[in-house]
């Protein structure tokens, strides 16, 4: 069983999965590889609304949502510098 990564095209997430399930997966949602996270996103943004949308519309949603939200390059630093810092003494 041969495993390949593949990037979820809304979060960004890889995943080591199987040709076979990627396939699958990219049948699903009109050729593009999507994580179960995001999969599962798409479902309730299908069911949540009044009007019946596709799932093409609802990745679109999810895609722009994803792209919106996420954090600047200088946002990251700011993390990780706070990550790695030691602790504040005053909190001890």
């Amino acid at each position: 069983m041969e495993l390949s990564l593949a990037k979820c095209e809304c979060c960004g997430l890889t995943e080591e999965c199987t040709f076979e399930y990627i396939y699958k997966i990219r049948e699903r949602y009109h050729g593009k590889w999507i994580c179960g996270l995001c999969g599962e996103a798409i479902k309730d943004e299908i069911a949540r609304g009044e009007k019946l949308i596709s799932t093409k519309e609802a990745m679109a949603r999810l895609i722009n949502f994803c792209k919106e939200s996420k954090p600047s390059t200088r946002d990251l630093g700011d993390l990780v510098y706070h990550v790695k810092a030691p602790p504040d003494k005053s909190i001890q």
